[in-house]
């Protein structure tokens, strides 16, 4: 589907070099350096990506509409949140979970309120750790992209963890260090 993100298989090691083969193999050719580009913020090189991004556009502008769901992820990571918004708008079917992350980093809480209903009314067992668990987490290398990540789910008032429910379902799951470490912790005494 033109316009969608593929999805992702967790990031092998190796996972930069091969980004970096790739790259050198696109040489001037659009369509592979979007791809790229989209998965370099996952690696720590949100920097690069915007590069990427935004040489693909001057190489083949005819298809800005194909290369607008990298073009929005690649402008959040780079905080470049007016930006990510105005192309998360020119898009005909925007992603609901990033377009809610866009506009909870603005603090537009009527766009942020209607992206969010969406996304949870089509995933009602949305998490970000099941998320990550789908798309694969964030390299080593990605500290200020994963926590910006982090941060946008908690200003969008979405879920951080998954219950306990939906791990006993996915035995196997990748799990959030951060939500293990939440579930390690004794429960308050009520009061």
């Amino acid at each position: 589907m033109a316009g969608r993100r593929p999805a992702r298989t967790p990031r092998p090691i190796g996972f930069v070099a091969e980004l970096e083969r790739a790259a050198d193999l696109a040489g001037d050719n659009a369509a592979p350096m979007i791809d790229i580009a989209n998965e370099l913020p996952y690696a720590g090189q949100t920097g690069r990506a915007v590069e990427f991004v935004e040489r693909a556009l001057r190489l083949d502008p005819a298809s800005i509409d194909r290369y607008r769901y990298a073009q929005r992820d690649v402008y959040f990571y780079a905080r470049r949140f007016e930006d990510a918004a105005r192309t998360a708008e020119a898009m005909d079917h925007p992603s609901k979970l990033s377009t809610a992350l866009i506009y909870a980093q603005l603090g537009r809480t009527e766009e942020l309120f209607r992206w969010r209903s969406a996304l949870l009314a089509e995933t009602p067992e949305f998490s970000a750790e099941l998320r990550l668990d789908l798309v694969g987490d964030f390299l080593p290398a990605a500290v200020s992209e994963r926590a910006l990540f982090l941060e946008s789910i908690a200003k969008a008032g979405l879920p951080m963890c998954a219950r306990p429910e939906q791990l006993a379902k996915k035995p196997g799951m990748r799990r959030m260090p951060e939500c293990e470490a939440e579930r390690v912790k004794p429960a308050a005494p009520r009061t």
